[in-house]
């Protein structure tokens, strides 16, 4: 899996974030208020090793007191409660955690995600520096890019439960393997923890980013005059040359982006 990203990658907003132009701020959204339900949710394999069971016993029957005491049911019958209370647990752990996930994509032109992300195409498009000290201050360690592709899979990450309850759990697999249903989003992610839950009125995980992040702009082909007006403003200001009006396909199912000049052009002065 290549996890050296290109040099521009794109985040969809819907039409409400036109606020960034006037606070520029990424969302990392919590983990667990993603729109996939199998984020954060692995398949478990094997069972328990009766001798794990046999010394966990007392822990197990105080903390889960269906599994029962005299006798103790059979391995196979404890680690079907075990996954389902394992699901649960990990859920609650990237809860605690705070982790918070920002989702990029290499496309532009999606015009799915541009429907999806970018509300029927009154949204729009910001494309971001990747090598910006932004994202490169993301690092969760020295060995490891901010980026990670997400890896497109038909079968969900599967953790063996002995490991799993030994307490090894690979957050990775977890965060950056989806479904190949999703294949088309061409996504790339940055998971950090520590995502603060905010006012009720704003949601968690905004994060301010530099305008200086920021590469080129895309107004959606159904945005606001005003979503137009304030772009031009915010891209005059800082100096943002790729500016684009999404546009149309003459002949094809597609979207094209044609630029938005900064300023108007000088117009030819005539003979006095």
């Amino acid at each position: 899996m290549n996890n050296t990203p290109r040099p521009i990658l794109y985040k969809y907003f819907p039409s409400e974030r036109i606020d960034f132009f006037d606070t520029p701020r990424l969302r990392f959204t919590p983990a667990w208020e993603l729109n996939d339900p199998f984020e954060g949710a692995p398949a478990f394999s094997g069972v328990l090793a009766r001798q794990y069971i046999r010394q966990q016993k007392r822990k197990f029957e105080k903390k889960y007191p269906e599994i029962g005491s005299k006798p103790i049911r059979s391995k196979e019958a404890i680690s079907e409660i075990m996954r389902k209370k394992l699901s649960v647990h990990l859920r609650k752990t990237l809860q605690k955690l705070e982790v918070g996930v920002a989702s990029l994509t290499e496309e532009n032109d999606n015009i799915l995600m541009w429907s999806h992300y970018g509300e029927n195409h009154k949204g729009l498009v910001v494309g971001f520096k990747t090598d910006h000290q932004f994202f490169l201050s993301q690092y969760v360690d020295e060995k490891r890019s901010s980026f990670r592709q997400v890896e497109y899979r038909k079968i969900r990450p599967t953790i063996h439960l002995q490991e799993a309850v030994s307490g090894f759990t690979d957050i990775n697999a977890m965060l950056y393997t989806k479904s190949k249903l999703w294949e088309y989003e061409k996504e790339w992610r940055i998971s950090v923890g520590g995502i603060s839950r905010k006012p009720a009125n704003e949601k968690p995980g905004l994060v301010p980013i530099p305008a200086e992040a920021v590469a080129s702009v895309y107004i959606g082909l159904n945005a606001s005059p005003e979503m137009r007006a304030k772009a031009l403003s915010f891209c005059s200001k800082h100096n943002i040359e790729h500016l684009y009006q999404m546009k149309i396909h003459d002949t094809d199912f597609a979207v094209v982006s044609e630029q938005i000049p900064l300023s108007p052009p000088l117009l030819p002065q005539g003979n006095e």
